[in-house]
């Protein structure tokens, strides 16, 4: 079984405790499985890695630069780019990149490089700041964000722009359509137009107690079976599934993790109503991408 992991990418330098997870706010945004990213997304995402890698955009350009030319060729731009780690760049989203900062020159100077890198990096902490002012008026009024999702979703269990819109409206939380649009755009990772209830919880968090569950029996999982997948093929049945029976009678092989029925079966709902890309509809069992994805 193939199982397709998420590529998180922070929008600031924050400490990251294990298995990746940061230790404080703001959080990540998921980057897009399917689409390319918008200008601001794609140059901070870029900005991150450079900065990453050399400790700043003036070190990152001396890098690219090693002649001390004080400008780089659009082939020096893409190769070095293209070269660094952990950075999954398409083609198109290369060359589109390099268009936009060179203008159509066929240089790229210190001054250019660092004013769209820079702009980059604080449109993201704008969208940033807009997502923790409605995390914030979503705690005040429904206790968790958790509770919000299943206040305001459509009939098909999901949430679109216009519903999402109307939540500023109604919390009265400033901020302009196309502000709100990208926030949203940002949350919608697969560029599906709809929020999931797992979207939505990974990225308001503000500790409710469905993740806290999530993290505790994903630990208890990779401590007994080592990884997720392992653990997968030793709960599953022969048609290589999880119902949510199997899933719920899980309580008893971890008792020490004190959890009751009706939470086993709140985590089994949440995997089930997991994105997977396909389709939005609630699955009846859990496969292993499911399940990887849900406790990862």
């Amino acid at each position: 079984v193939t199982i397709r992991r998420k590529r998180v990418i922070p929008v600031t330098n924050l400490p990251v405790g294990r298995r990746g997870r940061l230790l404080a706010r703001p959080i990540s945004f998921p980057s897009r499985t399917s689409g390319a990213m918008g200008d601001s997304e794609l140059e901070a995402t870029i900005c991150q890695h450079l900065v990453r890698e050399h400790g700043s955009l003036a070190g990152a350009f001396a890098h690219l630069d090693p002649g001390e030319c004080g400008r780089l060729s659009k082939a020096q731009f893409e190769t070095g780019l293209d070269s660094l780690p952990r950075l999954e760049l398409s083609k198109t989203e290369l060359k589109i990149l390099t268009l936009r900062v060179t203008e159509g020159a066929d240089w790229v100077t210190w001054s250019r490089f660092h004013a769209v890198f820079d702009k980059a990096i604080k449109a993201e902490k704008d969208i940033e700041l807009l997502r923790m002012r409605l995390e914030a008026a979503l705690v005040a009024k429904f206790g968790f964000p958790a509770n919000a999702f299943r206040r305001i979703a459509d009939p098909d269990g999901s949430v679109r722009f216009n519903t999402f819109k109307k939540l500023f409206v109604d919390l009265d939380v400033p901020g302009s359509v196309p502000e709100i649009r990208n926030l949203f755009s940002r949350l919608d990772c697969r560029g599906t137009g709809l929020l999931t209830p797992i979207q939505w919880t990974k990225i308001f968090q503000a500790a409710p107690k469905e993740q806290a569950n999530v993290e505790i029996v994903g630990e208890a999982l990779r401590k007994q079976y080592a990884t997720l997948n392992d653990a997968f093929q030793a709960l599953c049945d022969d048609q290589g599934t999880i119902s949510q029976a199997q899933f719920v009678d899980l309580g008893t092989q971890f008792p020490q993790l004190n959890l009751s029925r009706g939470a086993w079966r709140e985590l089994f709902q949440e995997a089930a109503s997991l994105d997977d890309g396909f389709s939005t509809t609630q699955a009846e069992v859990l496969d292993a991408a499911r399940f990887c994805w849900m406790f990862e």
